[in-house]
């Protein structure tokens, strides 16, 4: 069997399993949901470990010592999670307004606020990699080919091909001036959870793996990132399947 077939053959038990009793639902996504803010965060560099990004979301206590832009970074980005949630309920389809509200939500109340939700005005590089993005120019026909190219594959790839590969073609355009990969990771989950899966969690220990994914898939082979997302996800719907076994056997 291989990791598709392994994704789909969890999906039809947990969907077996669905409506997951209220209770259960909130126990699962606040465990995968608090998981996903820390880790998308921490591939950024962002300080705060797990249970400090608990006490914050739940106390609002802020951690000794850490910055204040890692906490604000934290309350934004589950702002943005909370957006997530309504379109996966909503079933919306991907558009660029829904990426633009993404990345104002993540950027808002930073001193980069006035560019949330613009696309970038200027040239880019990213740092230690080989691909360029393209000129600002670009940036709006290039994403307007990128929502009509999702569409397009809807039906005809495999979900977690397709969404793999839709968020190396988000994080190459690189649209934005800063919050591209949290960017793309929103997107990356919403199509997830859209598809009938959980959250993902890239992990920012496998950083460096995720960064060589991605600057495969630059080169045109997607197979690299698409078995990472496909890993990942099959450790959230492990962890679900496993939750609801507990719960099966009170």
């Amino acid at each position: 069997m291989n990791i598709l077939q392994r994704l789909n053959e969890m999906r039809d038990i947990l969907n077996k399993n669905r409506p997951l009793h209220s209770n259960i639902l909130q126990q699962i996504q606040a465990d995968l949901l608090l998981k996903y803010n820390q880790q998308s965060n921490a591939i950024e560099g962002n300080a705060l470990t797990i249970f400090e990004t608990k006490v914050l979301l739940e106390n609002g206590i802020t951690a000794n010592g850490k910055p204040f832009k890692d906490h604000l970074d934290i309350l934004n980005h589950q702002e943005a999670i909370f957006y997530l949630i309504d379109l996966v309920k909503e079933n919306a389809p991907l558009n660029e307004k829904i990426i633009k509200d993404f990345h104002y939500l993540l950027l808002q109340k930073t001193k980069d606020e006035r560019e949330a939700g613009k696309y970038r005005t200027m040239p880019v590089v990213i740092s230690g990699a080989e691909h360029q993005p393209p000129q600002p120019y670009l940036i709006e026909p290039q994403m307007q080919s990128l929502i009509h190219w999702n569409e397009d594959n809807l039906e005809k790839l495999h979900p977690l091909e397709r969404i793999a590969m839709l968020h190396s073609k988000f994080v190459a355009i690189h649209p934005f001036i800063d919050g591209n990969g949290r960017t793309g990771r929103l997107i990356l989950n919403l199509e997830l959870m859209k598809a009938g899966f959980q959250v993902c969690v890239l992990k920012a220990e496998k950083r460096a793996e995720y960064y060589q994914a991605l600057a495969l898939a630059d080169n045109g082979n997607y197979q690299a990132i698409i078995n990472f997302v496909a890993q990942a996800a099959i450790e959230t719907m492990e962890r679900t399947l496993s939750i609801i076994d507990v719960n099966n056997e009170c």
